[in-house]
């Protein structure tokens, strides 16, 4: 294979608003578009035939992605949410096709809460996956599909929480595109964390903002 060689563009943007609906609330905008013409792409081509068929790395001469990445934080102390989304587009310039290893668009929200001065932050989060173009032609799992997630965490300190989450609640069967084998139905972790050197501890929402 020969190494791929980029022109890419970007460009983005982050907002910042404070008291939008209630004192001391808070409104965090991001925006992000990239369009990157690449030479020599490393795709896979997957074919049927000879049986069991299989897929393969090659060169693709020219390949276009273009995309946005969004995402929106709102946090009012007590609950907050977060919304994300990634949405690619892909192209062979060769003969129009989209590209085999792209992942397809998705969409994440969470909602969550906080309570006991802040001590347990707790929430559930949506996840929703598109279609992959084409995936059944070459016998890939394509087909979209919707996750609930749950979480919750309590901190005895700054140092140290338990977290509990909760995957896959409603036990969807599903398969990530490209994979071979079936994604894992519901499971259940959980961690206990210990820091030690008083690094900073975030919550969920606290991160996503950062």
């Amino acid at each position: 294979l020969d190494p791929e060689r980029a022109h890419n563009i970007e460009a983005g943007v982050n907002l910042a608003f404070n008291d939008v609906a209630f004192a001391d609330d808070r409104l965090r905008l991001k925006a992000s578009a990239f369009h990157n013409r690449v030479s020599d792409y490393i795709d896979l081509d997957c074919f049927n035939f000879p049986l069991p068929g299989g897929c393969t790395y090659v060169n693709i001469d020219e390949a276009v992605l273009k995309g946005v990445e969004l995402e929106a934080n709102y946090d009012m102390g007590r609950f907050y949410g977060i919304l994300t989304g990634t949405f690619i587009e892909s192209e062979d310039t060769e003969n129009g096709e989209p590209l085999t290893n792209v992942p397809p668009s998705r969409i994440s929200a969470t909602l969550g809460m906080r309570a006991l001065a802040g001590k347990l932050d707790m929430g559930t989060t949506l996840h929703l996956v598109a279609d992959a173009a084409d995936a059944d032609f070459f016998n890939l799992s394509g087909a979209g599909y919707g996750l609930l997630d749950a979480y919750a965490s309590y901190s005895f300190d700054e140092d140290t929480s338990l977290t509990l989450t909760l995957n896959n609640i409603f036990d969807r069967e599903y398969t990530q595109y490209l994979d071979l084998q079936p994604s894992p139905g519901f499971n259940a972790r959980l961690s206990f964390e210990r820091r030690f050197g008083g690094r900073p501890s975030f919550s969920n929402s606290e991160r996503a903002a950062l």
